[in-house]
């Protein structure tokens, strides 16, 4: 039952299998993309980062009035 879980195959016998066909991925992000999601997961982690300092009252909105 476990005989068969560590095997492989052989890559010429992939790629025989696969033929002619290349399959790619385009590329579709551009530097610009690339930068501005970086920039965005930067942000991300800085509001996540803070609401997690927090305490669970100022949270959830249980917090007294600081007045």
């Amino acid at each position: 039952m476990l005989k068969g879980i560590f095997r492989t195959k052989n890559l010429d016998d992939i790629l025989a299998a696969v033929g002619e066909q290349t399959h790619a991925l385009k590329r579709t992000l551009g530097p610009l993309n690339v930068t501005l999601l970086g920039i965005g997961a930067i942000i991300g982690a800085v509001f996540s980062r803070r609401l997690e300092l927090r305490p669970l009252e100022m949270r959830i909105g249980l917090a007294p009035d600081p007045r």
